[in-house]
């Protein structure tokens, strides 16, 4: 049997549609890379309907217009609209 020593990296996890639809976690990822104003976020499904961004801002408000250009494509992608 062999054993890890140590394991480093990220998990990233499948979120799942209300019709059983698979989507890779990557996919809310890349929706929040090369914004310079996260620091560190997390991506929460509450419920099927319901995906919650956890973000740390590195330097205070993040932008309306950016918070709209994450928000859009997820809720078209799930069909619906998300709480704001």
């Amino acid at each position: 049997m062999q054993v890890l020593k140590q394991v480093t990296g990220r998990n990233v996890d499948v979120f799942r549609t209300r019709d059983q639809t698979l989507v890779d976690g990557e996919y809310f990822t890349h929706l929040l890379y090369f914004r310079p104003w996260i620091w560190k976020f997390q991506v929460v499904q509450t419920s099927y309907d319901h995906i919650l961004f956890k973000i740390i801002s590195a330097n205070g408000k993040p932008p309306t217009n950016e918070l709209n250009d994450i928000a859009a494509p997820v809720a078209a992608g799930y069909g619906s609209r998300l709480p704001g």
